[in-house]
């Protein structure tokens, strides 16, 4: 019989090797095939398909008023006495279902799941044909009774697509009753010391028509030790005992058979038939079976895959079973023979790689962060060539795809919910299923932020109303924690600021032209959305409006002390300073068109001082310093500021560094003889140019140094 890529099912099942059927969710053990030198061809139940519930099935718990007609609720128990009665859907933990006598047609237990405790019962006398199908009975390890079943019954039993495990048996098939075993996933068999648990207990009967069918199934004994300490292991995995009877038409064919642990297992398959009693009509076939240290070897605690010391007659036929972990074919005797010419091929070699998901589209806001704001997304990736792929977001099965014969593939998910998703795909082969690829891991955020608050500061943080005579002022406001807000001026963009994590944002707008600025901004979110706009903020920047022939200086001094102003020699008033030191003086109303130079004398000092103001005339002037830390002011026509050398700390108020009347500054040759001089110590600083030596600093207010050039110097 051939095991290959063509393998063709000698039992004629209409779903084959049951992965046509299955459900779909996450493997039981993707990858409990790997590293064997043979595995089967076919899709193994819960390795290379999932079986137990329905994915989303949810679950509810067994009440008087939901329980079908010919159900009756006890205490712990779920009496079924009706005709063809179907419980789907049921948490069952800490319940047994009996089946009764007086049940008829069928009874289907299907998409039921129990934690601990769970018995299938039927009365020994139960005619009615009893189907499990896709339930997942977890028994908790209960090794305090070994002779403890899942499923125990006497009545004509179906199991199929079903996880069972963690129990001393999983099926007690009894009374020679016709039992059909398909497409499950069964471990974690635990017993106590000198017990013997078997997954598949089959008794034999009287009944000559009676047939047992047992196939494509996964057994695994596991590697481990249940909470009591006891080996998770098999007596065997599937016996036939023949408790006074016979059996007539048995097959165990296609199944996959694992002892994992040292000591777990007597032997894998067989009949144990006394004296007096048969078991004729037996095909034992195509089972790919595996013990952790080989058979026929005392320190694995297995004696062989196959019992065949009964005293009573067996009449079976071993055909085709392959001992995985060396692709040796296995006989009804045990021993085992490497394929000769023109043996049927086994599948074998190293495991299936996983699948790779490379990325996915489109992915908005910051490429790369794996955050985007569409919900429908286009996952790309590598995988065998030829090869079907089953994608998972987290333990939910999404949709398949096959990998052309570069091996790449492409899958487009349905409507995505806001959140993290976590997806994962299994790569499927004629050589099995690979386990799950690495997490990609994506949020979905299709969140609209809210528009940005947005309000006017200077640069000292004071409110600043619709009009306004400064230039430079700064934005800001609120907006969604981590969004960029971007900011425009009449629909033209001006520049973006990033919000903080406490929601807060703030922008400098930079030198603004005299006139109606209207101000929006909107906020774009890490996916890549952006908001609607803010509110639109009007502001007017226009020049002072102060009078031309009246001057306002402002300074610091000694804490309430008085501040003598003169201009030129001439005094011109007293003003005094506030506790903080900050005074601010305005010049006589009546101010001429002349150059003036102020002076301040903190008299409240230790020792007076002093500093000026020089204020050009209304034409044209020619400033120069007086006592080293002086603040000129042009007034707006074409002035020449003059430094000596060592000119000390000066500042230009209005210097205009463009145009046809723009002002010059005139330097000693020996302190900078050159515009390219100037520019290798010139400096923006804020909104501010500055051009300073080890000694002198001259700060050019409200200018920026790309508009400098070379006729706004001079050297002398």
């Amino acid at each position: 019989m051939s095991v290959n890529t063509a393998y063709t099912d000698p039992l004629g099942l209409p779903n084959g090797d049951g992965s046509i059927g299955a459900a779909g969710g996450v493997l039981q053990e993707p990858g409990l095939l790997n590293n064997y030198a043979s595995r089967p061809a076919w899709q193994v139940a819960g390795v290379d398909y999932a079986v137990g519930v329905t994915p989303n099935t949810v679950l509810q718990t067994p009440t008087v008023n939901d329980l079908p007609a010919g159900v009756t609720l006890g205490q712990g128990v779920i009496y079924v006495d009706g005709n063809n009665v179907t419980l789907n859907g049921y948490d069952l933990t800490n319940y047994t279902v009996m089946v009764n006598s007086d049940a008829t047609g069928t009874v289907t237990i299907s998409n039921c799941a129990a934690t601990t405790g769970v018995n299938i019962r039927s009365t020994v006398d139960a005619t009615a044909n009893l189907v499990v199908q896709n339930c997942t009975f977890d028994g908790g390890g209960m090794a305090s009774d070994p002779n403890f079943q899942l499923i125990k019954v006497w009545t004509p039993l179906t199991v199929e697509y079903s996880v069972i495990k963690n129990a001393p048996a999983a099926i007690y098939a009894g009374g020679g009753a016709p039992l059909t075993v398909l497409y499950n996933e069964m471990e974690g068999f635990a017993w106590s010391p000198g017990a013997h648990a078997n997954a598949i207990y089959v008794t034999g009967g009287n009944n000559p028509s009676a047939t047992t069918l047992i196939a494509y199934n996964t057994i695994y004994s596991g590697a481990t030790q249940n909470a009591q300490g006891f080996p998770i292991g098999l007596g065997a995995a599937i016996a036939f005992f023949d408790d006074g009877g016979n059996f007539y038409h048995s097959t165990v064919a296609n199944n996959t058979v694992i002892s994992a642990l040292p000591g777990g297992s007597s032997y894998l398959i067989g009949f144990y038939v006394g004296s007096g009693h048969s078991a004729t009509g037996g095909v034992v076939e195509n089972n790919f079976v595996a013990s952790v240290n080989g058979f026929n070897n005392a320190n694995s605690g297995a004696y062989g895959a196959f019992y065949t010391g009964s005293s009573g007659v067996v009449q079976a036929t071993y055909t085709h079973n392959v001992d995985m972990s060396d692709g040796y074919l296995i006989a009804g005797d045990n021993t085992e023979t490497p394929l000769g010419a023109g043996s049927p091929p086994i599948v074998g070699g190293s495991p299936l790689s996983p699948p790779v998901i490379g990325g996915f589209s489109p992915d908005t806001g910051i490429v790369g962060d794996h955050i985007t704001n569409a919900n429908q997304l286009t996952l790309t990736g590598t995988a065998a060539a030829n090869s079907t792929l089953a994608v998972f977001d987290g333990t939910t099965q999404v949709g398949t795809t096959t990998a052309d014969a570069n091996g790449q593939w492409t899958f487009t998910t349905q409507t995505l919910s806001d959140g993290n998703h976590h997806l994962t795909a299994t790569d499927t082969t004629a050589s099995g299923t690979s386990a799950p690829s690495a997490d990609f891991a994506v949020t979905i955020d299709t969140h609209v932020p809210g528009a940005p608050t947005m309000m006017a500061q200077s640069q000292d943080g004071y409110a600043v109303g619709s009009t306004t005579t400064l230039k430079d002022i700064v934005l800001q406001g609120t907006a969604e924690v981590n969004s960029t807000v971007n900011v425009f001026d009449s629909g033209k963009p001006l520049g973006s600021a990033v919000v903080d994590g406490t929601g807060k944002w703030s922008f400098d707008t930079g030198q603004l032209a005299n006139g109606l600025h209207n101000f929006t901004a909107a906020a774009t979110d890490i996916a890549g959305t952006t908001s609607a706009p803010s509110a639109t903020l009007s502001e007017t920047i226009g020049a002072p409006s102060h009078d031309p022939h009246k001057l306002i200086i402002k300074g610091m001094a000694t804490a309430d002390s008085h501040i003598q102003m003169y201009d030129g020699q001439t005094y011109i008033g007293t003003v005094t300073a506030s506790a903080d030191g900050h005074w601010t003086f305005v010049t006589p109303s009546v101010l001429s068109d002349d150059m003036h130079t102020f002076r301040a004398d903190d008299i409240g000092a230790g020792a007076p001082s002093s500093a000026n103001v020089i204020v050009g005339s209304t034409g044209g002037s020619v400033l120069a310093g007086v006592s080293g830390n002086d603040y000129f002011f042009g007034r707006g026509h074409p002035d020449t500021f003059v430094f000596a050398q060592n000119f000390g700390h000066e500042s230009i108020k209005d210097f205009v560094p463009a145009g046809a009347t723009h002002d010059v500054i005139q330097f000693s040759a020996s302190e900078f003889d050159s515009f390219a001089s100037v520019l290798s110590h010139a400096a923006q600083v804020g909104q501010d140019v500055t051009i300073a030596t080890a000694n002198d600093v001259l700060t050019l207010k409200n200018t920026q140094l790309g508009a400098l050039n070379s006729h706004d110097f001079h050297f002398a």
